[in-house]
């Protein structure tokens, strides 16, 4: 299991171990934005917190997905999407009551993060604003420069 690196699973709603990944992430372009070398490292990049759900393929009790928790409200409206100013991506409640209309929910509304961030800023990072973490304060990921709104790799 030493081999093994972390990274999201294919609908980037958590972190894992496995093998199940596009080849493509192998490439120096790629790694560095899709594998990491732990699980910490993974939810930071992937979810911009330090701890996140994650199955660990070299767990060898019963695999579970951790952490086992009851479903909470954030569990069932984890839905990404701008603010109304469009200048984070949230998963709060608060956004124009149009958005949840079927025409508009797929314009608006991403499963994760990171689609969020794609979606919106073409970035697979960008600025976000997480209601379910412990704290729900604006991160911005990587800082802001006022003078610059265009990011290069």
């Amino acid at each position: 299991c030493e081999a093994r690196r972390w990274h999201p699973n294919k609908g980037y709603h958590m972190c894992t171990n496995d093998f199940d990944y596009p080849p493509i992430w192998d490439t120096p372009e790629y790694e560095d934005q899709y594998l990491f070398e732990s699980l910490t490292e993974c939810c930071k990049a992937m979810f911009g917190t330090p701890t996140c759900e994650y199955v660990d393929e070299c767990n060898t009790e019963t695999p579970t997905i951790s952490p086992t928790q009851s479903p909470t409200i954030c569990d069932e409206r984890m839905r990404w999407h701008p603010d109304e100013g469009f200048t984070v991506c949230t998963n709060s409640m608060n956004y124009p009551p149009d958005w949840n209309n079927p025409e508009n929910e797929e314009i608006y509304f991403y499963d994760s993060l990171k689609e969020c961030c794609d979606g919106v800023f073409g970035s697979m990072q960008c600025p976000f604003v997480d209601d379910c973490a412990p704290t729900a304060t604006p991160t911005q990921s990587p800082t802001s420069c006022p003078e610059r709104t265009t990011w290069h790799h």
